[in-house]
């Protein structure tokens, strides 16, 4: 079980653990400080009860100002917390992803590995240029 990331040319197929690994490199492309505040969350994943009641509200607060504090673009907030599940991108939001992933060189899995089709950042990269070019919306579920 994962999900389809897809605009009307191409699509790709991701495990959730890949989506993750894709959110977190692009705020880790950002900024540092976008990245670390980023996997604070994902790290959160396994936390149960209390100690996750605490953390979220805690987080959630951050986050209510973290656009200021790192000149953060809700374009790129939209993408990083939009549900898991569906979720469409509009072409501004493919254009903001876009100047940030543009110059990552760096390929890695991001879909499931052993797969012939294994999905690459490369690949994500590649519908998110489509996008922008093309003024098409990107869209996963």
């Amino acid at each position: 079980m994962g999900l389809t990331i897809e605009n009307k040319h191409s699509s790709i197929d991701l495990s959730y653990t890949g989506f993750a690994r894709l959110r977190t490199k692009i705020a880790y492309l950002h900024s540092k400080e976008l990245g670390k505040f980023y996997d604070e969350l994902v790290n959160a994943i396994p936390m149960f009860g209390k100690e996750r009641e605490i953390f979220l509200k805690d987080y959630e607060k951050r986050l209510s100002t973290i656009d200021e504090e790192l000149n953060v673009s809700h374009y790129l907030l939209d993408f990083l917390y939009a549900d898991d599940c569906e979720a469409t991108m509009s072409v501004k939001h493919c254009r903001r992803i876009w100047n940030i992933i543009k110059n990552c060189d760096e390929d890695f899995s991001i879909g499931y590995v052993g797969r012939k089709d294994c999905a690459m950042f490369f690949d994500f990269k590649r519908i998110v240029k489509e996008c922008r070019d093309k003024n098409i919306q990107m869209y996963w579920f």
